[in-house]
């Protein structure tokens, strides 16, 4: 059974949430808002939020495969969080200044890590997945494209 952090921690990922902590504060990098059920609960499980972080600082998880597939992985997320941007922007949500900028020198650099034709066939199955699961255009934020390819 998990922890209300660690479940907390993720429902933030899930939204597209990157989580540090720097000092006793929690930082949040958010691609849209967050539902204020889950900042209320967030606040009140900090202190677990903090020794769970700290935990996996000290910690952290023994990456599985290479390091070229920890480049895919990182990659792949990248490409969920700009889909993820695009589609907020489509419904009109105000997004922080420069996510998309930072997202996008994000997936150039790793572009050049993992080469352009691996980073193009991995665009193209996660924007497939992005779609088939929220049934939403990761380029255009529109609904239900499939089949229209």
């Amino acid at each position: 059974m998990r922890s209300d952090a660690a479940e907390i921690l993720c429902r933030l990922s899930r939204l597209g949430c990157r989580v540090t902590v720097q000092g006793g504060t929690i930082r949040l990098e958010v691609l849209a808002k967050l539902p204020a059920d889950l900042l209320e609960v967030a606040r009140a499980h900090k202190p677990d939020l903090l020794k769970l972080l700290a935990e996996r600082h000290r910690h952290p998880a023994k990456a599985v495969g290479t390091e070229r597939g920890n480049q895919l992985g990182a990659l792949r997320l990248a490409y969920k969080r700009t889909f993820m941007l695009t589609v907020a922007e489509a419904d009109g949500v105000a997004v922080p200044p420069g996510a998309g900028e930072a997202l996008y020198q994000e997936i150039l650099r790793l572009t050049d890590e993992v080469g352009p034709v691996a980073a193009e066939t991995l665009m193209r199955e996660t924007q497939q997945a992005f779609e088939q699961r929220t049934g939403r255009c990761g380029f255009c934020g529109g609904r239900d494209h499939r089949g229209n390819a």
